[in-house]
């Protein structure tokens, strides 16, 4: 918001981050703030409209949780052409782009953390 975002939407399962959250919310006192607990791949359906940032970072433990997250922002329409998806996974781990669909448009690596931004470049 403060870089001109117009809205905002946090999926968040962890009740302490969700409560972190929600405090930084009401500090910035703004309608355009929406903050969702449980779990995120769940709430994705249920969002409205399409977005075109989108932060991709679950739990290390659950590196399946980027994939699925991805495919459910991909099935339920919810990214505009041109959508910029950041991801984050660990040096020692493997990650490829989950779709033919997304092109990477920067990697870096930072300590012990892998982060980019792809492209999302629908077809058709």
């Amino acid at each position: 918001l403060s870089r001109g975002a117009r809205s905002l939407v946090a999926l968040e399962r962890s009740t302490a981050a969700l409560d972190n959250l929600r405090g930084l919310a009401e500090k910035l006192d703004s309608s355009a703030i929406e903050i969702r607990g449980g779990d995120a791949i769940a709430a994705i359906a249920d969002l409205r409209g399409e977005f075109d940032l989108v932060f991709i970072d679950p739990p290390y433990a659950e590196a399946g949780l980027r994939k699925s997250a991805f495919e459910q922002l991909e099935s339920a329409g919810r990214l505009r052409p041109g959508a910029r998806i950041y991801f984050e996974w660990p040096v020692d781990e493997d990650f490829e782009l989950p779709s033919a669909n997304l092109g990477w448009l920067k990697r870096k690596t930072a300590g012990q953390v892998n982060y980019a931004i792809a492209e999302w470049r629908p077809s058709g």
